[in-house]
């Protein structure tokens, strides 16, 4: 199992290596070391639970610490304790509303003949994470073609949908600022942004996103999204007898989420927004892996990438990955060198400029101001 065998580094804290033991399920297989660390009388549940919220680790870092707690195998307070419980059950709450819209709009978008799948969050939470409520879900992901963006718009807005974001002062949806309209109009990977207002407690309302790119616009790296879609499997919804969404299959599934990780490791607006790389990403990435360990190791997913002429920015999320948490993907694959040194720490350019951070991915992963991690130079200068 890729699942950091050399162990997290211990230099950045306890509660840093606590949240490496979940990402890279090693918590799951020996949750002994994750409890170790919980009884340590230096451990800061503080600085804990901040860096479990800002790397979206929260719920899966609850439903560990209270089965640890349950089994009397550490000692939490009362009050830590509610906090944490209240969390996962809310969690698990939005996953149950989640996969509902899930159905109704895989129901609505099969109608209306739009090619899709579902991606990401809604898909991994009941496969790789096993439906327990661990992994946090802020939306429902989509990937249709370009020539579907029409159709699938009018899908939405039959379902109560429109662009916009939900302003929590006034409960209401308020049309995208123009700086995020001229950010979609320009790049045309995605929909903007849908939202309809939920009448159900603790759940005001439910958002999802279309990608109709497995990278970015004007990306040098393409992967031809109606080539992608036509892997497909049905997923069965828990919970939901006889409800089944499409995801892609798993090497694709694999293709894509590392490709994602990449696109948000590199632009600026991610960084800006602190949503660039996270514990959680890196996680789907290896529980991802461990999960069709086998069959992406017998050189078909190798040879899907460099059909798609992908293999350098898969391999610079995979070299990373391996350096961080101590996984063997890198090795497993075949892509040994398949990424220059001075690229894995550069991240794409936003203007002509190339940009460079100045750290680890796991220096990087805990700093709290990663922006202070990186500067700029002229383009093609050395970094």
């Amino acid at each position: 199992m890729n699942s950091g065998r050399n162990g997290p580094d211990a230099g950045l804290g306890l509660e840093w290596e606590a949240l490496e033991l979940l990402c890279t399920g090693r918590a799951e297989e020996e949750p002994e070391l994750l409890a170790k660390l919980l009884r340590d009388p230096g451990f800061q549940w503080g600085e804990l639970l901040e860096q479990a919220m800002r790397h979206q680790t929260l719920p899966l870092l609850a439903l560990h610490v209270l089965e640890l707690a349950d089994r009397n195998e550490i000692k939490v307070t009362e009050l830590i304790a509610w906090h944490l419980a209240d969390y996962l059950e809310l969690n698990r709450w939005r996953l149950t509303l989640y996969r509902r819209e899930a159905a109704r709009v895989a129901e609505a978008l099969r109608a209306s003949g739009v090619p899709f799948v579902c991606t990401k969050g809604i898909t991994f939470e009941s496969t790789i994470y096993q439906g327990q409520g661990g992994r946090m879900l802020k939306d429902i992901d989509f990937m249709i073609p370009p020539s579907a963006r029409e159709m699938a718009s009018e899908a939405l807005q039959l379902l109560g949908y429109q662009p916009g974001r939900y302003d929590r002062k006034t409960g209401a949806i308020r049309l995208h600022p123009r700086r995020m309209e001229v950010i979609y109009a320009l790049n045309p990977d995605h929909l903007p942004g849908h939202v309809r207002l939920s009448d159900k407690p603790g759940i005001p309302f439910l958002y999802v996103d279309f990608a109709n790119s497995l990278t970015w616009a004007k990306s040098p790296y393409v992967v031809p999204v109606e080539e992608a879609i036509q892997h497909q499997i049905e997923l069965q919804l828990p919970g939901m007898e006889g409800a089944t969404i499409p995801s892609f299959t798993p090497p694709y599934q694999f293709l894509f989420t590392a490709l994602h990780l990449f696109r948000e490791a590199g632009f600026e607006q991610w960084l800006e927004w602190e949503l660039d790389v996270s514990l959680m990403k890196f996680g789907d990435v290896i529980r991802l892996f461990n999960a069709h360990e086998a069959e992406f190791s017998d050189g078909r997913l190798l040879a899907l990438l460099e059909t798609h002429g992908v293999v350098e920015p898969v391999a610079w999320v995979l070299e990373h990955t391996d350096r961080t948490f101590g996984t063997t993907m890198i090795e497993q694959l075949g892509l040994e060198g398949r990424v220059e040194e001075d690229v894995l720490y550069k991240a794409h350019p936003s203007t002509d400029k190339d940009r460079a951070w100045h750290a680890t991915m796991r220096e990087r992963l805990w700093a709290k101001d990663r922006r202070a991690l990186f500067a700029r130079s002229d383009a093609g200068a050395k970094q």
